[in-house]
């Protein structure tokens, strides 16, 4: 499981796994007992949950990129990819 975070100043912190909560945008880390305990002081705010093993911050940069650097639409479009598309149940054609 992967997150969404982004910290609370102008700080940045080095994670776990030599993952880094960048200050100036938000970052897909994953959880660790470190990353909790940050959150319970408030200098991390959780942005998006439960993303897949194989969501990465290299990927999430080019869609705030792609967003003109708009957090709340890059983290909705990021999660977004990851949602399955729903099936169609009921079919168009009709019987004559």
């Amino acid at each position: 499981m992967k997150l969404i975070i982004e910290t609370t100043g102008n700080f940045q912190l080095m994670l776990p796994r030599d993952e880094l909560a960048h200050y100036d945008r938000p970052s897909v880390v994953s959880p660790s007992g470190f990353l909790d305990s940050r959150i319970s002081v408030g200098q991390v705010k959780v942005l998006a949950g439960n993303l897949p093993d194989m969501a990465n911050d290299s990927d999430f940069v080019a869609y705030y990129k792609d967003s003109g650097r708009d957090a709340d639409l890059a983290v909705s479009a990021y999660v977004s990819s990851f949602e399955e598309p729903e099936k169609c149940t009921t079919s168009r054609r009709t019987r004559k």
